[in-house]
């Protein structure tokens, strides 16, 4: 079983054993695999979609929500704008957890950098469990 992360110096320590590596790593690309951003014709390469909606997926909608929940024009606007980078954001830290779990052995050492990007994807495969579960 895993142990909690431990502090030394700007370093951060755990241990995990295999089939906690393997789990975690089959969930992550799991929901990398939901995120990836879908393809995109913008012209200009700057990743703004044609029109964008909320997803009918329960853990994209719990994932990716509106930003305005009572005008649904700006909701929209706001998500054709920044949805690609969101998700892209989110694919790079699950990407980065995953990175961190391949190279590990028993001990399993992460940077301030790598913590940052555990966080944000520990918290995206809360989100996606529990909604799969139905638990929020």
């Amino acid at each position: 079983m895993a142990t909690a992360f431990m502090a030394q110096g700007s370093e951060f320590t755990a241990e995990m054993g295999a089939d906690e590596r393997a789990l975690l790593l089959a969930l992550l690309q799991d929901l990398s695999d939901l995120l990836a951003p879908a393809t995109i014709t913008d012209p200009l390469g700057l990743g703004l979609l044609a029109s964008a909606t909320i997803s009918t997926d329960p853990v994209l909608a719990r994932i990716l929500p509106n930003a305005y929940t009572d005008d649904e024009a700006a909701a929209t606007e706001f998500r054709r704008l920044t949805e690609t980078g969101l998700r892209t954001k989110k694919v790079q830290a699950l990407d980065s957890m995953a990175e961190t779990l391949r190279r590990a052995g028993d001990d399993l050492c992460l940077t301030v950098d790598e913590v940052h990007a555990w966080l944000s994807g520990l918290n995206d495969l809360r989100l996606a469990i529990g909604t799969r579960l139905g638990l929020g």
